[in-house]
């Protein structure tokens, strides 16, 4: 018997692991939220249980920052940094609009940009906190009209990006493509996944002594 454990950040992304799929193949969940998902199976052999492993951490594809265009950035974190940081930040795609779009998203109106615009006023006495939360979606094109459901926003809000000083002022574009964890670590869609054996312990008799 093995019990799984994911920690997901896009659970749309894994239809496999739903909670009737894992019911249908006899595998009870153990533990459900927003952030982790826990099964248990006794329908899979090792080899086939680290495959799978295997398969959720660089197989399945999502939508992650490729390239950052700066405009402006007058923080202490050169653009290299700052583009690094926001490259890593998981962000949510519904798994239908990642059905629709090309790999690549190669074509102008595919394309998922997000607007990064803040502004510390010189007349502020404390430095801000820049968090993920900030990350805009900027919804243009015939592709997004036909899409106005669509949602797309970092899958953390409160991940610290940098902080601005008085005066201090950043302003970027994001471009986001679609790939898998064989690529990056950022397009793993779980930030970790992982099986342990579950034993099943018997007494057949009573132990005495010291």
């Amino acid at each position: 018997r093995h019990v799984w454990r994911t920690h997901h950040a896009l659970r749309t992304l894994s239809p496999g692991l739903d909670r009737s799929a894992a019911r249908g193949r006899q595998a009870p969940v153990r533990g459900e939220n927003q952030y982790e998902f826990v099964f248990e199976t006794n329908q899979l052999s090792l080899p086939h249980a680290n495959s799978l492993r295997r398969i959720l951490l660089g197989e399945l594809k999502i939508a992650a920052i490729q390239d950052v265009f700066f405009y402006q950035n007058t923080s202490v974190l050169n653009d290299e940094n700052v583009a690094h940081r926001l490259g890593l930040i998981p962000i949510f795609v519904n798994s239908e609009f990642l059905n629709k779009t090309k790999d690549d998203i190669s074509n102008k109106l595919e394309k998922i940009n997000l607007d990064f615009k803040l502004k510390n006023p010189k007349n502020s006495f404390k430095v801000l906190s820049i968090y993920s939360r900030s990350l805009k979606l900027k919804k243009y094109g015939l592709f997004f009209s036909l899409n106005k459901n669509l949602t797309i926003n970092p899958v953390f809000r409160d991940i610290l990006i940098l902080k601005l000083n008085p005066g201090q002022k950043i302003k970027c574009e994001c471009h986001c493509i679609i790939n898998s964890g064989i690529k990056h670590a950022k397009f793993s869609p779980v930030g970790t996944a992982f099986y342990r054996i579950s034993p099943k312990i018997k007494i057949v008799g009573e132990v005495l002594g010291k």
